[in-house]
């Protein structure tokens, strides 16, 4: 059995190797939260030594478990990636804000996360190759009548996206403007208090839905992880208020119902897709256990 060293090297080389060598934006995703941790009260409890008392409280204040365990998860990914990026299993993240409260880790790294559905996500761009990056996970399942939907929410949308929704009234479309809306909000770090009215997208494709992973790669399953190909759409096109917007739109689908939008900020014009990283729970856990012992 390796020990603790030898383990980590390894998953250091892998990560390193495989991922942060191509120096590309980087979506790591947590898919199915299961009993690894929802119903194992001693997992829960290893990963959550990785936190501060306050930091702690913060995450039991949820009343659900489930919600807990999403919380959790949303904090761990990102300090566990930071430390592989590290290559240090005690560092620490500095973090920094913007203007609005929008956190970004010293040393001008990008981050955002997202979590819908049993998913918890994380994007992030370690090369410094956009100024700002935002995420949003959106679910078809959370749209049960597309019309009312329209009604309910049509002030945050501008004429232009009305025009076109109407033209193809889908939960998938509207799902979709969801997500592109959201992760432009956090890419500026307003929230909902965004204008989002004023957020004109249009040109915007309604995704396959006879959903299949295309060419998923197993090669690291046997530490739970797994290199996704993602069929990104990029043509969207972003205006505000009539201004053309020159950012980098990627929208696709983590699941058959889970859209995926991430709208990054910057001006480079040869950066490649984001890397998509799916991780177990199972690997999740088993890092914080060796992180703790």
């Amino acid at each position: 059995m390796a020990t603790n060293r030898e383990w980590f090297d390894k998953l250091f080389d892998i990560f390193h190797e495989s991922i942060f060598a191509k120096k590309e934006p980087i979506l790591f995703y947590i898919e199915s939260v299961n009993d690894d941790i929802n119903n194992d009260d001693y997992n829960f409890e290893v990963c959550m030594r990785q936190f501060s008392l306050i930091d702690q409280a913060k995450i039991l204040n949820k009343k659900l478990r489930k919600d807990q365990v999403i919380k959790l998860l949303n904090q761990l990914i990102l300090k566990l990636v930071y430390r592989i990026y590290k290559r240090d299993e005690n560092a620490i993240i500095e973090t920094v804000y913007n203007q609005y409260g929008k956190p970004s880790i010293a040393g001008d790294i990008k981050f955002n996360q997202s979590d819908e559905d049993g998913i918890t996500a994380l994007v992030i761009d370690f090369d410094h190759n956009f100024e700002a990056i935002g995420l949003d996970l959106s679910n078809t399942q959370n749209i049960n009548n597309p019309e009312s939907f329209i009604t309910d929410f049509k002030s945050i949308f501008h004429p232009d996206e009305i025009d076109q929704i109407e033209k193809n009234t889908t939960k998938m479309l509207l799902a979709e403007y969801w997500a592109l809306k959201e992760s432009y909000s956090k890419l500026i770090g307003m929230g909902i208090s965004a204008p989002l009215e004023k957020f004109n997208f249009t040109n915007v494709k309604v995704l396959d839905q006879n959903f299949k992973n295309p060419q998923d790669n197993y090669e690291y399953q046997d530490y739970g992880i797994t290199f996704k190909k993602i069929d990104w759409y990029k043509n969207t096109v972003f205006k505000i208020d009539g201004e053309h917007k020159n950012h980098k739109i990627y929208l696709g689908k983590l699941q058959d119902n889970v859209v995926c939008s991430i709208i990054a900020d910057g001006t480079k014009s040869d950066i490649a897709e984001p890397i998509v990283v799916g991780l177990k729970v199972g690997l999740i856990v088993e890092i914080a256990k060796r992180m703790a012992s």
